[in-house]
């Protein structure tokens, strides 16, 4: 179990803001005119924190880009955006959920024997099973809970785009994904080609 607050709290978005900020600055001393970012398409909190920041959608939902105030020839259309320092206190933050229940975070494991999934080696096809996409609202229905670890084995697929019914149901209960159990690899193996594949594997996964 792991705590969702930090994630969406005040102080994840200060410090997604600051890295912005850093990139901002680098882009600026290197003469770059514009910064893009990718976002996935279903992501719509992300879209409204970069777009926050001055950020515009470019030719497609998931690209977006960025001007700067020097001189350099550019395609962006945005003007460059306030000073983040109106809007973030560069100094240190703290955001913790009050209510106990905020502060955890049910992983899928324990449920293993039940989500039916091609790659889900523990599921016991003797008892009923469900979806992962019904996960969400089954921790909670039973436990009030309403950040959630899946495992990557009980996705159906590493295609953001099969994600999505979950990722909707997951909103229709309230409930958010504070990690994502990537098992089966080593990324901390003495082995250069084991960590290799470790983040090839991990790469995947991303946009989910």
């Amino acid at each position: 179990m792991r705590s969702g607050g930090e994630r969406r709290g005040t102080l994840a978005r200060h410090r997604k803001a600051c890295l912005v900020a850093a990139a901002e600055k680098t882009a600026s001393d290197k003469k770059i005119a514009c910064l893009r970012v990718r976002s996935n398409i279903i992501r719509d909190r992300a879209h409204g924190f970069y777009e926050r920041l001055g950020f515009a959608n470019v030719k497609h939902p998931k690209f977006s880009r960025r001007r700067y105030n020097h001189k350099s020839e550019s395609t962006c259309s945005q003007p460059i955006a306030p000073d983040l320092s109106s809007s973030y206190r560069y100094s240190p933050l703290r955001s913790f959920p009050v209510k106990t229940r905020d502060r955890l975070a049910v992983t899928s494991w324990p449920f293993r024997t039940l989500i039916d999934s091609p790659t889900n080696r523990q599921r016991d096809a003797t008892v009923p099973g469900i979806d992962l996409k019904e996960f969400p609202a089954l921790i909670v229905e039973k436990f009030g809970v309403h950040n959630i670890n899946p495992l990557s084995d009980h996705f159906h697929s590493s295609d953001p785009l099969t994600s999505i019914p979950f990722v909707r149901r997951s909103r229709k209960a309230g409930s958010h994904v504070v990690d994502l159990g990537l098992s089966g690899k080593q990324f901390y193996s003495s082995d250069a080609a084991a960590r290799t594949e470790a983040v090839e594997f991990g790469r995947k996964w991303i946009d989910i």
